[in-house]
C-alpha cells in the first residue's frame, strides 16, 4: 500500500548529512606548506613525497656494490737533486783571499723540499795547486717564486757552515813542494728551475769568509798555521736531475 513501509515508489525520506571533516589525531603531523594541494611548488598528485632520483647515464651506473673509485692522487714532488757543478771562487779581500780565482768542478747532492739539505764534493785547483773540495753539510730554504705544468722556479738562500779545501803543488811527481788546509764557511743565494725531471741552478751571489789555512812546505819542514781572514767571492752553476 501507498505509504506502506518499504513499498516501492516512495519518495525517501531525509538521508544523513556526510560527515564533515575529523579532528586530526593527536600524533599526526601537521602537512607541510608545498603538500596542500593546489600549493606553489606543491608536487603533482601521484608523484609522491619526493621527486624520483634521477637515472645513471646508459653504461656509467656502478655495478652493486661498487663504489666509485677516487680521483688518482697529485704526484709527489722530486726531491733529490743530483748533478754537477762549475764554481769559480774569486778573492776579494783579507790575508786568506785567494790570490788568484780558485775553480771547483764536482758533483752536489741536494735531497728535501722546504728545507734542502747540500752535499759537494769536487776537485780545485787554487793558485797553481790541485786539490779536493768538500762542502758537507749545507742547507738550503728554497722559496718558489713561479710553478706551471712546464717549469718550477725557485730562490734558494743556502748556508754552509764549513767548507774543506785540501790543496798541493808536486814537483816531478812527488808530494814534496806545498800542501794546505783551508777551511771556510760560505752563504750563497742561486736561482733553481726544475722541468720535468731535470733542473738548472745558477748562483750570482755568493760570500765565503775563510778562517783557518794551515800550510806546509815540503814533506819534513814545519807546517805554518796563517793568521787573520779571508773574503772570497762565490759563482756557480748547476744542473742535473731530480726525482
Amino acid at each position: 500500500m501507498p505509504g506502506a513501509p518499504g513499498a516501492y515508489g516512495a519518495a525517501p525520506g531525509p538521508q544523513p548529512a556526510a560527515p564533515g571533516p575529523q579532528p586530526a589525531a593527536p600524533w599526526a603531523h601537521p602537512a607541510a606548506p608545498w603538500e596542500q594541494p593546489g600549493a606553489p611548488g606543491a608536487y603533482p598528485p601521484g608523484a609522491g613525497a619526493y621527486p624520483a632520483a634521477p637515472a645513471w647515464p646508459a653504461g656509467q651506473a656502478p655495478a652493486p656494490g661498487v663504489t666509485a673509485p677516487n680521483p688518482p692522487a697529485a704526484p709527489a714532488e722530486p726531491s733529490v737533486w743530483i748533478g754537477p757543478f762549475y764554481r769559480p771562487v774569486i778573492g776579494v779581500a783579507g790575508p786568506l783571499r785567494n790570490p788568484e780565482p780558485a775553480h771547483v768542478l764536482g758533483v752536489e747532492l741536494a735531497v728535501g723540499e722546504r728545507i734542502r739539505f747540500h752535499l759537494a764534493f769536487g776537485y780545485e785547483h787554487l793558485n797553481d795547486n790541485n786539490g779536493l773540495h768538500l762542502d758537507p753539510a749545507g742547507v738550503g730554504f728554497p722559496l718558489r717564486v713561479a710553478d706551471t705544468p712546464d717549469v718550477r722556479v725557485e730562490v734558494e738562500p743556502v748556508l754552509t757552515p764549513l767548507a774543506i779545501e785540501w790543496v798541493y803543488r808536486t814537483n816531478a811527481g812527488r808530494f814534496e813542494e806545498m800542501h794546505a788546509l783551508l777551511l771556510s764557511s760560505a752563504v750563497c743565494l742561486q736561482a733553481v728551475f726544475g722541468f720535468g725531471h731535470g733542473f738548472v741552478a745558477f748562483t750570482p751571489v755568493g760570500l765565503e769568509m775563510r778562517f783557518f789555512e794551515h800550510e806546509g812546505h815540503g814533506s819534513d819542514s814545519e807546517a805554518v798555521t796563517a793568521g787573520g781572514a779571508g773574503l772570497n767571492w762565490r759563482l756557480g752553476l748547476a744542473g742535473g736531475g731530480r726525482f
